[in-house]
């Protein structure tokens, strides 16, 4: 019985997002911001359990273990932002998370009852949605479920406005799925220091 029970809560706790590094296009340049406030950049070379290997404009890849990582991102000029992976429990970071057209907040409670919201009101103590409040103490979960980062090509059609295009059947298939990223998680400790590169 006791062996069921914990097969259950290992089942039901979050995926931390370190599988989305696995299944985001790595024809583009992401972000890697580190425990020690550095930042590198670079293409997604190799990605696996515990290390992550960026491809870098020398031609050498350059080994990141996980641990040393507290959030990677496709937005270079910001990477503060954009998250396809976080490594740590931060309301901060659900206050600035900023979904775009489909991208929306998952939120659970400790109830545990389920929200999708795509522009909630977020609070030090609160997140709100068309009258419904719930208290930040009655969170347990709030994921960013956001667009799968563009290829170079989807970016450039993105960009011309050309998202018509997505209908027709070959190319409907290349249209980005969606990733979630877990910002805030009540069962761990909180981090909400300022993330940015030195």
């Amino acid at each position: 019985m006791t062996s069921w029970f914990l097969a259950a809560i290992l089942l039901a706790a979050p995926s931390d997002g370190w599988s989305n590094l696995k299944h985001v296009t790595r024809d583009r340049l992401y972000a890697v911001i580190l425990r020690d406030g550095q930042c590198r950049y670079g293409t997604l070379s190799s990605v696996g359990e515990q290390v992550v290997v960026l491809g870098t404009d020398s031609g050498l890849g350059v080994a990141i273990k996980r641990s040393q990582i507290v959030r990677v991102s496709d937005n270079l000029t910001a990477p503060a932002y954009d998250a396809i992976f976080s490594a740590r429990s931060s309301w901060l970071d659900v206050k600035a998370v900023a979904p775009k057209a489909s991208e929306y907040l998952r939120i659970v409670t400790k109830r545990p009852d389920e929200w999708k919201w795509r522009h909630p009101a977020v609070s030090d103590d609160s997140i709100a949605f068309e009258g419904v409040t719930i208290g930040k103490a009655d969170v347990r979960y709030v994921f960013y479920v956001r667009s799968k980062p563009l290829t170079v090509d989807e970016q450039y059609l993105h960009q011309e406005d050309f998202r018509w295009l997505t209908s027709i059947p070959w190319l409907g298939d290349r249209v980005p799925t969606k990733i979630s990223v877990l910002l805030y998680n009540s069962d761990l400790a909180e981090d909400n220091s300022a993330l940015a590169c030195r």
